[in-house]
Formats: C-alpha cells, structure tokens, sequence
C-alpha cells in the first residue's frame, strides 16, 4: 500500500515539512530551504519570500511545505504547494495539516522538507495536528514514520488530534517492523503517555514505558468517544496503571492485534493490569498479557460491554488471567491461560453469556474457570491441566446454566507447551493438537464437507498429528450437539 509519508527522526525539527515530496526517501534532519521573514497572505496561502527564486531554488508542485511566525519553535501548519513562481510559493489550504498562520508582512518563514524532531519534552507534536487531509496528489492515506534513533521522552500527556492517519515506529525503512519508544523521565507522578481522541488512527510498532514513579495512569489510553482505532503490534511496560487502557462507550470497539504487555500495574490499582476495559467493548487478537501485578485482561464496569480475545496468551499475572465483570457476552477462544496467581479466567458477580471454546487452562492458582453467577455459558473443548500442571481449585467452579463439552484433561504433570515459563506458548503436546472444536453446521442437500481441526490454545502447531481431534470436529448434518 501507498502512504503519503512523513518523518521524526534524531536531529530534525518540529519546524520542518516532516517530509519533501511525500515519498518513501527518508527526508535529512534539516530543511531542504527556508525562507525566512516573508510574506503570507492565509486567505490564499500564498507566500512571498523576502529574497530568493522559488523557481530557481528548485521548489516544485507536489513539495510540502511548514509556514509559521518567525520565532516559533514549534510548526502549526504543513500544506502541500500547489504552484510557485519566481517570487510566490501557494500552499494548499485544502491539503493540509494543522491550521494556517494568520497575515504576516516581513514576519513569516516557509519551510520546505526536513524530518521533524517528533514529541519531546512538553510537545506533543505531530500527534497534535490533524494529518487526515495531508495528501499527496494521488490521495495516499497519510503516515507518520517515527524513527526509533533515540527515545521519544515527554513529560506530559500527548493528546492525539490526528485521524484516519497510520502512526508508526521504524529503524531502517518505513514499515520494517521497528518499534519506537514513547516514554516519560519516569521520576515524578505518572500521566497517560499517549491518548487517542480522535476516530480512525493506527498506532503500529510502538513501545510504551516508564510513565513516572507514583500514580496509577497508563501507557495507550483509547478514549473519548470515537471508534475505528487499530493498534497493532505495540508494547507496553513498565506502566503505573494499565498498559492498554479502553474507555470508550460500548460503540468505540477498538482493535488490538499482536500487542504485548507486561510489568504494568505498578500502583497495585484494583482490577488494573496488562490490557483493560472500562465501560467498552474491547477486541484482542494474538495479544500477550504477562507477569503484570493483577489482571492480564480485565473488563471491570459497564453493561453491555463484551470482551472479544483470540489467540491470546495471558501468564503469571498476580491476579485473574481474563477477568470479566459484566452482563454481556464474552467471547474467548484459543487462549491460553497459565500460571496466573488467580483464576485462570473469572465470570464475575454481573454475569456473563460467554462463549469459551479451544482454551488451554494450566497450573492457575485458582479455579479454571470461576463463575460466580447463574447466567448460562457455553464451554466447549478446552483443555485442562492435571498433577504438577492442575489448576489449584479445579476445572470449573459451577455447573449451573453450563453447556459443556469435549472437555479434555491431559496427562499427568503434562504441560502443553514448548516452554512456557520462558514465553514459548507454541503448542506440542500431542493431546493438544488437532483437538479443538472445528465443527461446522451444514444442511442444505449438496452443501456439506467443512470441517475444521485447529489445535487447543493460542500459537498453533505447524505438524499434522494429534489426539483426539476428530470425532469432536465432524461436520454437523442436522444432528445433535458434538
């Protein structure tokens, strides 16, 4: 895919263009020109410098420019120019980020290029402008590639103003996959690093961490009342709240994809943990929730609010593996739930209609699954620890309004996994594969022969062989329940 792209990088400014022409050429620290102490005129964007040939400087249709008061030390608007001539540069007012100075005559400087510095100290920028319309002219959707060179270090909370606009760490080249870090001096009360306000972001390859020594505020808040928020592969750490914190309304459902978190919760905070709900629904796919003081993922207020978690691993958390303290349904499955201080996954006194299906439940301290309540739950073809690897209360702790199927229980002091005490959740006991549900409904004459055989738990095994996987997973033909 195609993106207009901006840079922060060591060594640039928050005065440049973040970018020359939108390309994929990571721009120099320093601005390509300036002129400085021009003319603007904001109902047109039309700016005259006080010397030099745009034409003759090389300033060319397509480039993107900064204009700002002489004496800023931080850019408020960057537009894409649209026409020069030997004694004018016009900057589009449609194109754009940020809003247009005011007039100025012998008091304006045009920036052409340059990698921005990015969010430091008390600035927040670029996070703080709107890059959705910052288009080159084949529309690409806007990116800001920050460069992971050093440590973004702020020292107050960033409200993102940005939407529909992909925010994204790198080393070398934009999208390689490397993360850069967000964090504060960690030596004063906490504050949240990083809010987003606005409808539509991606925030990709980010490491959120050491958010101050006091305090209970967190790493990625998503809130406010928008939606249409992706956050893939981001990490957070050493976090005095929560290291992902939702609390958008029921509407918001935003979507976390391979995030990890971990020694998040350093205040203690009741309920707090690793990734956290309040008053929101809240999607999970191949997230990873560890060694984190409480919960490894909670949803803690609110009605009609669901947790959705998909090839989730959540390990060695002080307290509930998946806690869900709400009426609405639940739906968990191929998860893996190990070794965490409490329960493995608790259905609190609210209740729950939740769906648990493939899920490993391994040497939690409590009960595998806790349900305190009557409301009905459907549990099918999880697996369970025994011996050495049991869950210290058992299985389940209530059989009232419970469908519950294809329970296996494995072997003695067996563990299903490589190496889990080490993070390696990938699945090789034989019981545990090919042995979750894959079953289908098919009955429409001529229409039948799906029939699906993952494994039980989070990371999937590559090889064929397996127990006991296929008198559970037949396709269904009308009959009863399998």
């Amino acid at each position: 895919m195609s993106f207009t792209e901006f840079c922060c990088r060591s060594g640039g400014s928050n005065l440049n263009a973040g970018t020359r022409t939108g390309n994929s050429t990571e721009p120099g620290t320093g601005a390509d020109l300036t002129y400085a102490s021009g003319n603007w005129v904001a109902s047109t964007g039309v700016f005259t410098p006080a010397s030099g040939d745009p034409v003759a400087d090389g300033v060319a249709v397509g480039d993107f420019a900064s204009v700002y008061a002489d004496g800023a030390t931080v850019t408020g608007f960057v537009g894409r120019v649209t026409a020069r001539t030997t004694t004018t540069i016009t900057v589009s007012l449609t194109a754009k980020a940020g809003t247009a100075p005011t007039d100025g005559t012998g008091t304006r400087t045009l920036k052409i290029g340059g990698a921005w510095q990015g969010p430091n100290g008390s600035s927040g920028f670029p996070f703080t402008l709107d890059f959705a319309n910052a288009t080159n002219s084949s529309s690409h959707l806007p990116r800001i590639n920050f460069k992971n060179d050093a440590d973004y270090s702020i020292t107050a909370n960033i409200a993102n103003a940005t939407t529909y606009t992909v925010l994204q760490g790198y080393t070398t080249s934009y999208g390689d996959g490397g993360k850069a870090v967000l964090k504060s001096p960690n030596n004063a009360t906490s504050f949240t690093l990083l809010t987003i306000n606005q409808d539509g972001p991606s925030i990709v390859d980010f490491i959120f961490k050491e958010n101050g020594n006091a305090g209970a505020l967190h790493g990625l808040q998503l809130g406010g009342g928008f939606h249409r928020v992706k956050v893939f592969r981001c990490v957070a750490h050493s976090i005095r709240g929560n290291g992902f914190h939702v609390s958008w309304p029921f509407d918001g459902r935003p979507l976390l994809v391979e995030c990890e978190a971990y020694d998040c919760n350093g205040s203690n905070t009741s309920n707090f943990g690793g990734f956290y709900a309040d008053n929101s629904t809240m999607t999970c796919i191949r997230c990873i929730s560890h060694d984190n003081t409480q919960h490894g993922f909670s949803l803690t207020t609110g009605q009609a609010r669901t947790l959705i978690l998909i090839n989730c691993i959540s390990d060695t958390n002080t307290g509930v593996g998946i806690f869900g303290f709400t009426d609405n349904a639940h739906v968990i499955i191929n998860c893996d739930l190990y070794n965490n201080t409490s329960h493995g996954i608790s259905l609190g006194s609210l209740g729950a209609t939740s769906y648990i299906e493939n899920c490993n439940f391994i040497k939690n301290g409590g009960w595998g699954i806790n349900r305190a309540n009557n409301f009905p739950a459907i549990i099918r073809n999880n697996a369970f620890g025994s011996g050495t690897q049991a869950n210290t209360s058992g299985k389940i702790s209530s059989t009232v309004s419970l469908i519950e199927t294809g329970t296996i229980d494995y072997p003695s002091d067996a563990i299903p996994y490589v190496d889990a005490p080490n993070g390696d959740f990938s699945i090789t006991l034989a019981e545990a594969k090919n042995a979750g549900r894959g079953a289908y409904t098919q009955t429409q004459s001529g229409y039948a022969g799906t029939v699906g055989y993952p494994d039980i738990g989070a990371a999937q095994s590559q090889c064929t062989g397996g127990g006991g996987g296929g008198v559970r997973m037949v396709n269904i033909r009308g009959g009863a329940d399998q």
